[in-house]
């Protein structure tokens, strides 16, 4: 039995092609109703502040949430109290762990405070058992080390390589190719320019899973040099393919291709000098670095690993300028691509004296063979044979056979 029809006088129908559009228009105007710096994305909405003083921040920011509070209400909106949370990023550990709170209060300006009405927020601190914010698909936690994202990346791979596994005597190669990247490498890329500034311990976790995964595709020994399979696959290892999207992220800023609000995120040297030389006279000549892009200074290596300074700094030491004054963004990821796999080793051999693969090609017995036989140079057989015919123990037969190998060895 069908309900009667009734006209909506207010809201989004849920489910439908134009929601998402008519939400937007609806909440178009959020940042002319408040001074923090907004991200809208359908009904994801991020604010952002920064300050010198963590105490004057937080009343500045409680301040403009009333604000906000007030913008919803005339909207017929609310905000979530349980779905609302914040983060402080900063490199004090007074600021990390200071006292003050955030809420959203409810009061309506020019009237009396509601102590009730005020909603405390909770906070993601370091202390957490999960002290992580999503945002669109990246774990973020307060220090900026995506530890959580990189654990969260390398579990869906190894259940991808479970899968790669069970397939390998099924699928060809060039199938197995195709799950790689479906199933891996998507996980790989996805806001790879951000996640990348972590530590190399935490890339390295992901790059030995995408070693594994080479392995199992060309049907590979579990401990087999992987340079020569990435090459061969044309699949561009993890810390060159993060090269790869930096160069791509840097290219696209040079050319003009990204969103506007990318336009004046990084400046030329020339355009800084003049910044500088605004209250003097400024001359009127031109350095030879004036189109180099400047970079930040960087004081702690995990500055020194955010996008802000690690893409102007990897854009300025590429020294292939034929690629970089491309202007088609095929041409560009085509030949860049090409430019870091020939960077790769068709025949790999390294210099390591405890490598079993590369010595076993150079040496035809090397010295490490020698262990098959036991520490005493014999075979179990021949020590079996030797506690039968003399009668001894099992540590006397020991002893002796690692003292006549002994002697075998100075004779």
């Amino acid at each position: 039995k069908n309900s009667s029809l009734k006209n909506i006088k207010i809201g989004v129908p849920q489910g439908s092609i134009l929601g998402p559009l008519l939400f937007l228009i609806y909440i178009n105007d959020l940042p002319l109703a408040t001074l923090l710096y907004p991200f809208l994305f359908a009904d994801d909405t991020t604010l952002l502040a920064s300050g010198p003083d963590i105490d004057l921040l937080f009343d500045f920011v409680n301040s403009e949430l009333k604000k906000i509070a007030y913008f919803f209400r005339q909207n017929k909106l609310a905000l979530h109290p349980n779905k609302t949370n914040y983060i402080v990023f900063s490199n004090s550990q007074a600021a990390r762990n200071t006292v003050k709170t955030l809420s959203i209060d409810n009061n309506n300006p020019n009237c009396v405070n509601n102590p009730n009405l005020l909603v405390p927020l909770t906070r993601v601190s370091g202390s957490d058992e999960n002290p992580t914010v999503k945002f669109l698909g990246i774990y973020i936690d307060p220090l900026l080390t995506f530890k959580h994202h990189v654990q969260t990346i390398s579990k869906k791979i190894s259940s991808s390589l479970y899968f790669l596994r069970a397939a390998k005597n099924v699928l060809s190669k060039k199938a197995l190719t195709t799950v790689y990247y479906s199933l891996i490498h998507s996980h790989l890329i996805y806001a790879i320019q951000i996640w990348s500034c972590c530590s190399s311990s935490h890339i390295n976790q992901l790059f030995i899973k995408q070693k594994n995964a080479l392995r199992i595709i060309n049907g590979s020994s579990y401990n087999a040099h992987t340079e020569s399979l990435f090459k061969n696959c044309k699949i561009l290892p993890l810390p060159k393919l993060i090269d790869f999207f930096k160069l791509q992220f840097m290219f696209h800023f040079v050319q003009g291709f990204l969103p506007s609000s990318f336009a004046e995120i990084w400046i030329t040297n020339e355009a800084r000098r003049r910044h500088l030389e605004a209250n003097v006279n400024f001359a009127n000549y031109r350095l030879r670095n004036d189109d180099d892009i400047f970079i930040p200074p960087a004081r702690l290596s995990s500055t020194e690993r955010l996008p802000m300074v690690c893409f102007p700094r990897l854009w300025s030491q590429f020294d292939n300028y034929e690629i970089k004054i491309q202007r088609n963004k095929n041409s560009f990821n085509k030949m860049l691509k090409i430019h870091l796999l020939s960077q790769l080793q068709s025949n790999f051999m390294c210099e390591s004296s405890r490598c079993c693969r590369c010595r076993r090609a150079c040496a035809p017995r090397p010295r490490w063979r020698r262990r098959a036989a036991g520490r005493t140079g014999l075979t179990p057989p021949q020590r079996r044979r030797c506690r039968d015919r003399h009668g001894w123990s099992r540590r006397r037969a020991s002893q002796w056979c690692r003292s006549s190998a002994r002697d075998r060895r100075a004779g």
